[in-house]
Formats: C-alpha cells, sequence, structure tokens
C-alpha cells in the first residue's frame, strides 16, 4: 500500500522541481523506458531513484533532501511537459 508522504517531502519535491538542474534531467528523461522508473504498484524503481540522485549530485545540484524527492520531482516535471506537450497538438 502507499501512503501520502509527510509534507517536509512533498515541499523538498516542490523545491526540486523548480531547479533548473532537475528541469534539464526531466527533459533528457524521454530516453528511459516507464518500467525502469516506477514499478507497477508506483514505487519508485530504486535503480533509478539511485541513478537520478547522482546524476542531480554530479550536475552540481545542492539540494540535500530525500533522495527520492529528486526523482519525484523529475517524473512530475516530465508529466506536466507531456501534459503541456498533448495540449499543444490539440
Amino acid at each position: 500500500m502507499i501512503t501520502k508522504p509527510p509534507a517536509r517531502y512533498l515541499e523538498a519535491v516542490d523545491e526540486l522541481a523548480a531547479d533548473p538542474i532537475v528541469k534539464r534531467m526531466a527533459a533528457r528523461l524521454a530516453d528511459v523506458p516507464g518500467e525502469q522508473r516506477v514499478h507497477a504498484d508506483g514505487t519508485l524503481d530504486y535503480r533509478f531513484m539511485c541513478e537520478v540522485a547522482d546524476d542531480y549530485i554530479d550536475a552540481g545540484g545542492q539540494h540535500r533532501g530525500p533522495v527520492g524527492a529528486i526523482a519525484h520531482a523529475v517524473l512530475r516535471l516530465r508529466a506536466e511537459s507531456a501534459l503541456t506537450e498533448g495540449d499543444s497538438r490539440s
């Protein structure tokens, strides 16, 4: 069962989603198949979560919140981008 994350976690995702490094990472995410990002039950794939965190730090990211928050921020931005792209095609 997936529970709602604590408020601090959600705040970290919001902060990271505004980070230019995370925005660039989200733009490149299209190359990663969905099943390598999230399991069928909605939980993050551990390898994906760690790779995203490593990429973020290697790119100079300074946020030191929960490691999963980086992956969730990237996925959120990717989803928002897909929605925007879909709206522009209509």
